[in-house]
């Protein structure tokens, strides 16, 4: 079966961007051979395969919001002309776009990968899953592909064990659970006596405070932002791709413990992608978004009363309601956003362009709490909106920059 143009182009851009920290092979056979199979209760499963009619009735309807959690398990009949062992991994594209990467397994006919990932989706509507042959002295090979047409068959909180049937063989093994705005941005408060995620900023900045000096930035977001800018600028879809859903809980539970004590380096977190992912989970599960309940209304009239003629005015307003914000969310928000500048200042490299790095942040950022599911379709497309403009007309030495620095220095 031939490969749609998004498949060739995804295939193109994939062996371009093959990761440095790719795990040698060798070492996969190791770990492969002395495990146990994967357990998979196959009769929990049904059979999916995008068909013409599915698409064409996916194409008339909206996209989902939220949060897709996939568990990608185990691929099974993917036979070779040869029957010698391969190293295979899988890809996963949300509209032709690569949001996360297994790690290599070695086999011949079975392959357990048993990954996880927290997919972020803005209107999206396709979920692609793409094998590769991983091979060190070649261009990596796209061998088997399959997808899910999401709108119309995930409903929000309800786990679907699907069984993809991949082109041009085999079976894909995986479970989809959707999560809609109302839930994935509920900002619920933590249950932990001396928490991290889930608990105020003020808390946080209050509770790691060591001295009158001390920056109103809470550690976690200085030290990931930090390891980002060490080695991170250049990497390829950058926030946009995300890392292992176990190993951002191992790195999560770390942060909760001691987050001064935590080891971002390339020896101990390898993955890029677990630390930013991390960082958005922080960010999105604030009690209150960075930019505030307060002045969420107020970003959005600055964003609806610009005016053509009047770029410099339109961009004094929107930044005199940043001034309004607490000290803390203010030192916060400055970080940010001059950490997302120097990430786009890499799209030649990243593919990370204003727009999407929007994306990826506008909710997280802005997202009042509490919303319904109604409120949440309706401004998701306007976080993005005031997000961007907000990175457009930021610079590090902006007029509200420079404001945040006297503040700061007279302890406001």
């Amino acid at each position: 079966m031939p490969l749609s143009t998004s498949q060739a182009s995804f295939t193109s851009e994939r062996s371009k961007s093959v990761e440095t920290n790719v795990i040698r092979p060798t070492r996969f056979k190791d770990l492969q051979f002395t495990k146990k199979p994967l357990h998979i209760p196959y009769s929990e499963f049904e059979p999916y395969k995008a068909d013409i009619r599915k698409r064409v009735e996916t194409s008339r309807i909206s996209g989902l919001d939220g949060l897709l959690m996939i568990h990608i398990m185990s691929g099974q009949g993917l036979k070779s002309s040869k029957t010698t062992l391969r190293d295979l991994y899988c890809v996963v594209a949300v509209d032709s776009v690569n949001k996360a990467r297994t790690m290599i397994r070695t086999g011949a006919i079975n392959f357990d990968w048993d990954e996880a990932f927290d997919v972020d989706l803005e209107d999206s509507k396709e979920v692609s899953f793409l094998i590769y042959h991983w091979d060190p002295n070649y261009k990596h090979r796209l061998c088997f592909h399959g997808s899910v047409l999401l709108p119309g068959y995930v409903q929000s909180g309800h786990k679907k064990y699907v069984a993809i049937k991949m082109e041009p063989k085999g079976i894909l093994f995986l479970t989809l659970l959707y999560k809609e705005p109302s839930i994935s941005l509920q900002r619920l408060p933590s249950v932990r006596k001396n928490g991290l995620f889930g608990v105020e900023l003020e808390t946080i900045i209050k509770r790691e405070s060591t001295g009158l000096c001390a920056p109103c930035i809470p550690i976690i977001v200085q030290k990931c932002i930090e390891e980002v800018e060490r080695r991170g600028l250049e990497t390829i879809g950058i926030y946009r791709l995300c890392g292992s859903a176990r190993r951002k809980a191992m790195l999560r539970e770390a942060f909760e413990k001691n987050a001064k004590a935590v080891d971002l380096s390339p020896e101990n977190i390898s993955d890029i992608h677990v630390i930013t992912g991390v960082l958005k989970d922080y960010l999105r599960e604030l009690p209150e978004p960075l930019f505030t309940n307060a002045l969420y209304q107020m970003l959005m009239d600055a964003l609806s009363v610009r005016l053509p003629g009047d770029p410099e005015g339109s961009a004094t307003l929107m930044l005199s309601v940043l001034e309004c914000l607490p000290q803390a969310n203010q030192e916060t928000m400055t970080k940010v956003l001059n950490h997302l500048k120097r990430v786009a200042a890499n799209s030649d490299k990243n593919k990370m362009t204003l727009d999407n790095l929007a994306i990826c942040f506008g909710p997280v950022l802005l997202c009042p709490s509490p919303i319904t599911s109604n409120e949440a379709a309706l401004d998701f497309k306007k976080h993005i909106e005031v997000l961007k403009y907000l990175l457009e007309i930021w610079d590090e030495n902006s007029s509200s920059s420079k404001y945040l620095s006297i503040i700061k220095f007279f302890n406001i």
